[in-house]
């Protein structure tokens, strides 16, 4: 045991000022990692090695007006934001879709002169272009469904924009301070115009505000100094804020309303600022879609007109008026029907062999009209081929770039079977559109089979639920000209195959004892190959053994070869086992013994050695971890010796560090404490009647009696000094060692 003595020596507790804490601005990274330039983060996991992630700026900071980037990362020039990218690690090959554009993207970067957005972004974040002065226009993809707010704002060089549909609220200040704007494409999908959206846009000189908006938030124009026409929808004016349209003259501003409701909109609140005038009367008839050009479709018993709708300078799409005429060409009068303007089917029954001849005429709400192009044509002779097995298609030997498709030969009432002709179309599937000439695939004769190919693209469908397939159909012709046609497929091809490059195994050399189990690990390579199967093999079984998913077993001792082999192509890579003999089970500690169970201190102890004994004395592992309850009270060293460092209680143990979980433990009870008369070179003392003090360093010196009272204040140099004192009891203070003295 190691005890101190020395003499006891109160101490008094001298309270100490707070620190200032100097605070200062941290500029942090962010994303997660740089590409061609970009920096991205990962934001979803699609699969192990498919994410989406956003574009991101490289620092995080407070600043929202600076570009967010370090000096010489500033994104200049045209900046083209890819679709998606792959980046391989070791062996392993990651996809990254990107489907966001983070907030700050891009704020203040006014070196970048054009930005091309990919088709499946869906969010541009807050500010993400602000103060982009380079870029003359922006093309936002239909894939976006979400813009934050100031996203384009003061982007001055920027002339145009059109929202796409998938758009319902324009944010607060998207495009404030886009000077040079003169024109804004808004979709009928926009259902809320935010806060100063078009401030200060100088040079917008119309806009056109669809009917679907229900909420316009305040001072939308302001400054708009170009603004000559404002042009509404709807037919009872909407409410909304006195200052929508403050910052500009309304009344030198032309407001366009829907027919009829001029004087609605004089007797409405904000609207009746506006220059409102009656509209002149609409002699332009309207223009019919594709040049007027009808397509019909003809058998033997009926025709079916089909057309693209026509648009008009001011009744809109969905309100004008189709008229159907048509009549035999030996006739004089001509039959007619109304049609609704999005039909898309039109039958009329007609007798076989017979010349018709059709139109379609079409009229606005002033009654303008316009006439789609007559056609002349003769309807069959004879009713269609009839599609066997009830019309039915049968699709086999789906690959990642074909199929084939199979169906029972048709019947006609006339052409013999084997000289009916079949026409195999193929299309991209999720529409409606039919099938066009550019979608025929092959002319058969006398044939109940087509395998595509030539499909996919070498595309990977990342999202199944994205992928729309191939609508595949047949059409059967006899000698006439009738035709008929099987029921229509859709067709998803299979993935794409990936073949597999290598393969390496982890660890690349093992060592058990017998008995014992370890677990390889196989990663194959490209991370995206289709088939990653790996079969497992020992070259000495009697040795180790493996299993299927790779778990190596020891036998026996000695050494074996494990190989592991992929399915595809066949690639192997080895690990090296080695098998010895298993060594005797650990002995546990049991017991721990200390030297002292509890010691109280009364200012004759500063330090105690506790020494622990471990049982069994065969124990394989005898280390231990020393810890004190309270090391404020009593510290201990790793090796037992514990110093006492103020009054209280704690408790000291000594740990096994073999996981048996045996401790012992000693209580410390600190009634006083021992005062340091020397402290690194440090000595305060009392010899001949006088205070001495051996200064390691300059000091100032504070002296009190024993009421408290400050007796003495000495500044001093570093060396020995002699301060003669009245007789007395002093306390005295050297930087934060205080110590009591007594002067005879």
């Amino acid at each position: 045991m190691i005890m101190t003595r020395i003499k006891q020596i109160s101490i008094w507790l001298i309270a100490l000022m707070g620190l200032m804490i100097a605070t200062s601005a941290v500029q942090a990274e962010d994303y997660d990692f740089k590409h061609n330039g970009l920096y991205y983060k990962r934001i979803k996991r699609i699969n192990d090695v498919t994410y989406e992630v956003k574009v991101m700026s490289e620092l995080s900071t407070s600043i929202s007006y600076s570009p967010r980037y370090s000096p010489g990362n500033i994104p200049t020039g045209n900046i083209t934001i890819p679709i998606s990218f792959t980046r391989t690690m070791g062996v392993s090959t990651h996809t990254y879709i990107v489907t966001e554009i983070g907030d700050y993207a891009f704020t203040g970067c006014d070196g970048i002169t054009s930005v091309s957005i990919p088709g499946n972004v869906t969010t541009i974040g807050e500010w993400a272009f602000y103060n982009c002065k380079g870029i003359t226009s922006v093309t936002i993809p239909n894939s976006v469904t979400a813009i934050g707010e100031v996203a384009f704002a003061y982007c001055k060089g920027i002339t145009s924009v059109s929202i796409p549909s998938s758009i319902t609220t324009i944010e607060q200040r998207t495009f404030e301070g886009c000077s040079a704007l003169k024109s804004i494409t808004l979709p009928n999908s926009i259902q809320e115009i935010g806060n100063g959206v078009f401030y200060c846009c100088y040079a917008l000189s119309e806009i056109d505000i669809p009917s679907s908006v229900t909420t316009i938030g305040k001072k939308i124009l302001w400054e708009c100094i170009s603004l000559k026409t404002v042009t509404v929808h709807w037919d009872t004016p909407l409410a909304v804020p006195d200052n929508a349209f403050d910052g500009i003259n309304t009344a030198n501003v032309t407001l366009k309303v829907p027919a009829g409701k001029e004087d609605a909109y004089r007797a409405a609140a904000v609207w009746k600022d506006f220059k409102i005038t009656d509209p002149a009367p609409d002699v332009t008839p309207p223009v019919p879609g594709d040049g007027g050009k009808l397509f019909v479709y003809i058998t033997h018993k009926e025709f079916d007109p089909t057309w693209k709708a026509a648009t008009d300078n001011v009744t809109p799409k969905e309100k004008l008026e189709y008229t159907l005429f048509w009549k035999k060409t030996s006739e004089g009068v001509w039959n007619q029907r109304n049609v609704a303007w999005n039909s898309v089917f039109h039958t009329v029954e007609a007798d076989a062999n017979t010349e018709y001849e059709v139109y379609v005429r079409v009229k606005d709400e002033a009654g303008n009209y316009a006439d789609y192009n007559k056609e002349t044509f003769k309807t069959l002779s004879s009713p269609p081929p009839v599609p066997g097995n009830g019309g039915k298609l049968t699709v086999t030997d789906v690959t990642s770039n074909g199929f084939t498709v199979s169906w029972e030969k048709a019947t006609d009432s006339e052409t013999p079977q084997e000289k009916l002709i079949y026409k195999v179309y193929c299309k991209g599937g999720g529409g409606l559109l039919l099938f066009k000439p550019t979608d025929l695939k092959a002319t058969l004769t006398d044939k109940a089979s087509y395998t595509i190919t030539g499909l996919g693209g070498g595309i990977t469908i990342i999202n199944p639920a994205l992928d729309k397939g191939y609508d595949v159909n047949v059409e059967v012709i006899d000698e006439a000209g009738s035709s008929a046609w099987y029921n229509e497929e859709n067709v998803k091809l299979a993935p794409a195959t990936v073949a597999v490059t290598g393969v390496t195994v982890a660890p690349a050399a093992l060592t058990l004892e017998v008995g014992q189990t370890g677990a390889l690990t196989a990663t194959v390579a490209p991370a995206t190959a289709t088939n990653k199967a790996v079969t497992w093999t020992s070259s000495a079984p009697a040795i180790a053994t493996v299993d299927a998913s790779g778990t190596v077993k020891g036998i026996a001792t000695g050494t074996a070869t494990i190989t592991v082999k992929t399915a595809d192509g066949g690639k192997t890579v080895t690990c090296a086992v080695t098998v010895k003999e298993a060594a005797a089970p650990p002995v546990k500690v049991t017991g721990i013994t200390l030297n002292y169970s509890s010691i109280t201190v009364n200012g004759d102890l500063e330090r105690v050695q506790l020494i622990a004994t471990v049982a069994p004395a065969t124990a394989t592992d005898q280390s231990l971890t020393w810890t004190s309850s309270d090391a404020s009270v009593a510290s201990v060293d790793g090796a037992g010796l514990v110093t006492i460092r103020k009054k209280g209680k704690a408790t000291v143990t000594a740990k096994a560090n073999d996981g048996s979980g045996v401790s012992a433990s000693c209580l410390f009870d600190v009634i006083r404490t021992v005062a340091n008369e020397t402290i690194d070179g440090l000595r305060i003392y009392v010899a001949d009647g006088a205070l001495r003090l051996a200064l390691p360093a300059p000091e100032t010196v504070y002296i009190y009696n024993v009421e408290g009272s400050l007796v003495k204040t000495l500044i001093l140099p570093a060396g020995d000094h002699v301060q003669p004192l009245p007789s007395g009891v002093y306390v005295v203070r050297v930087g934060e060692r205080v110590a009591k003295v007594m002067v005879k």
